[in-house]
């Protein structure tokens, strides 16, 4: 069953992309009207060895731009800077590097939006840039330049908060506002201005362009990836979202999604869970029959994927109940054994096998469920590597880490289900005991038989707690106290419950049974002793 509880299937996302446009289409329409941002998705294209890349070349080699000089300010340096032969886009900052450039674009900025943003190059008490007006302000002036350039012309889309947000840090001095121009900064040496145009029309606030660009400067490579899933889905603060929660991971499974077609990578972000990845489950889904076999099912996960996490369970507890019902055929040859077994309580035995079998499979078989969230990323920290060595640094506040989160949940769940099913097992047992038709002393040397059974609700717990701390010493799960000595805890009361509310009534019971039957065979044989007639006497005076 292709469906998993935080993992997407890769068979799901091949099935979707099949039915959607892939990134070769979506770039050969976007060459016609804008080559900039085509020549990106190209890159892509050809680095996820994609079919069909000739088409888009084809397109861009027939493009002739309408206005040879560009149809922005901007775009006309980055054409004066890039040469006589451009085989790639100029990148804004290649372009703004001369200061007769940069003069050039403020003149023609207008706009009332683009004049705001452009009084940020008198501020001087900075941390990460130097002042415009200093030897070293190029690049703080080419971050503000650039921003004022997007607001000229309407780059910002006016129904995300993202360009409310600029606006607001730049009227009120915002200590964030330095952050987002060095994102605008690092941009503005990767991509040319209709790229970047490309790129801010479609991330919804700061945060989300932050993190895009945080996690571009630490992977180069990954910039041209980036770009074209923020482009061909326009859902920039989910792409913004995933790398920010698997960032290990994040390159490969967007590239996977990508490849496989637009609505692939839709259901990928929309979904926010790693790519499920195992060789076992590759190998058995590679086959001709298996493969046959899931066809069914990948279709059902890609429409309704609630209803096939649904019915994996329902197999899975399928299975677990055939499993408890082979094993009871075992007890079965065991034809001269007086002890009675009964139907409902076998069925009950075989519930609770299930359940827990559901429980392990599912944590065996998922390994994502617990380790869904990776590491995060590293904390961002602001030196004065542009600025004064004088600022002062900003004030750092450190994010406690929460005592129930999912994971600790998911533990806890764990050893309730097993407690829970060792009750209902030792229940069962119980309820066995005192129908065998038996005496009251058997029935009791029964009980004492199964005390082991009895107390295995103490033997996982401590099994639980140990084992938890083993792994939290190895690093396998996140810190959590609460998850380890909640087995215990789990097993304690459940043994008491069981044996001070069940099993004490019992014998209680049984023993006072017992005593009463003895005191019955006592009094039942001392009667039947004074019934018993004496021999005739001998009459001694018979002669």
């Amino acid at each position: 069953m292709p469906a998993h509880l935080r993992a997407t299937d890769p068979h799901v996302l091949r099935k979707l992309g099949v039915e959607s446009s892939s990134l070769v289409q979506f770039a050969a329409e976007t060459a016609s009207h804008n080559p900039p941002v085509a020549k990106i998705l190209l890159a892509t294209a050809e680095s996820l060895e994609l079919e069909g890349t000739d088409q888009v070349l084809e397109e861009l080699r027939n493009y002739s731009r309408t206005e040879t000089k560009g149809r922005t300010i901007l775009e006309q340096l980055e054409a004066q800077e890039s040469g006589r032969i451009q085989v790639g886009e100029t990148a804004i900052f290649n372009a703004l590097r001369k200061a007769a450039n940069r003069e050039r674009l403020l003149a023609s900025l207008h706009s009332l939006e683009a004049k705001q943003i452009l009084r940020n190059r008198m501020l001087t008490n900075l941390i990460i840039f130097a002042p415009v007006k200093s030897a070293a302000g190029q690049p703080l002036d080419i971050a503000i330049l650039t921003t004022a350039f997007l607001f000229e012309h309407r780059a910002f889309s006016s129904t995300l908060p993202l360009r409310e947000q600029v606006l607001r840090m730049a009227s009120q001095g915002d200590p964030a506002l330095e952050e987002f121009y060095l994102s605008i900064f690092s941009l503005a040496k990767r991509f040319s201005s209709e790229q970047l145009i490309a790129v801010v029309a479609n991330i919804p606030t700061v945060d989300a362009l932050n993190g895009v660009t945080r996690y571009v400067q630490e992977n180069p490579d990954s910039a041209p990836l980036m770009f074209s899933c923020v482009a061909i889905t326009k859902k920039g603060g989910a792409v913004a979202g995933y790398i920010n929660q698997f960032p290990k991971t994040a390159e490969q499974d967007l590239s996977f999604a990508l490849s496989a077609g637009r609505a692939g990578l839709e259901r990928l972000l929309e979904d926010q869970q790693p790519i499920y990845r195992s060789t076992i489950y590759n190998a058995a889904a590679g086959g001709g029959v298996v493969r046959s076999v899931m066809t069914p099912f990948v279709n059902l996960s890609a429409s309704v994927p609630t209803l096939a996490i649904l019915l994996k369970l329902a197999f899975i507890g399928l299975g677990g109940f055939l499993v408890a019902t082979a094993m009871r055929f075992r007890k079965h040859q065991i034809a001269d054994e007086p002890y009675v077994f009964y139907p409902k309580f076998s069925l009950i035995r075989r519930g609770a096998f299930a359940a827990v079998f559901v429980v392990l499979a599912v944590i065996l078989g998922e390994p994502y469920l617990a380790q869904g969230e990776q590491a995060p990323p590293p904390a961002r920290i602001s030196f004065p590597l542009l600025g004064a060595a004088t600022a002062t640094p900003p004030i750092t506040t450190q994010n406690s880490t929460p005592m129930l989160d999912q994971h600790t949940i998911l533990a806890i769940a764990t050893f309730l289900v097993l407690q829970a099913a060792i009750y209902t097992i030792c229940l069962v047992k119980l309820a066995e005991i005192k129908k065998q038709p038996v005496s009251n002393a058997i029935k009791l040397k029964l009980l004492d038989n199964e005390e082991n059974l009895f107390d295995g609700g103490l033997y996982a717990g401590l099994f639980g707690t140990a084992a938890s701390l083993i792994m939290l010493t190895l690093g396998v799960i996140k810190p959590s106290l609460i998850s380890a000595y909640s087995a215990t805890l789990f097993g304690i009361l459940f043994v008491a419950i069981l044996k001070i509310g069940h099993v004490r009534p019992l014998k209680r019971r049984l023993l006072l049974e017992a005593n009463n039957d003895a005191e019955a065979s006592a009094a039942s044989a001392a009667v039947a002793s004074t019934t018993t007639t004496a021999p005739p006497a001998r009459n001694p005076f018979a002669s």
